[in-house]
């Protein structure tokens, strides 16, 4: 999923970037460039390639939010 795309995955993909990120981004589901920026940096420093393109290497590197537990790491291993 990269620039240009548009669902409800984009839409999670922004709102856990807010709350785990503190990325500020508009929860609207279009992967626009402020999106693609927020990844990049949250994968520069999840320590995976900062290429802008959420795929599995991503997923798994990333800090999710989980309900009471908050942003953990390893909510998809």
């Amino acid at each position: 999923m990269g620039r240009g795309s548009y669902s409800n995955a984009v839409r999670a993909l922004q709102s856990n970037l807010n709350l785990c990120y503190n990325a500020g981004l508009k929860v609207d589901g279009d992967f626009g460039g402020a999106t693609e920026t927020a990844l990049k940096a949250a994968q520069r420093k999840d320590g995976t390639a900062a290429d802008g393109v959420y795929g599995p290497a991503t997923r798994r590197a990333m800090t999710w939010f989980r309900d009471s537990a908050g942003c953990v790491e390893d909510f998809f291993r």
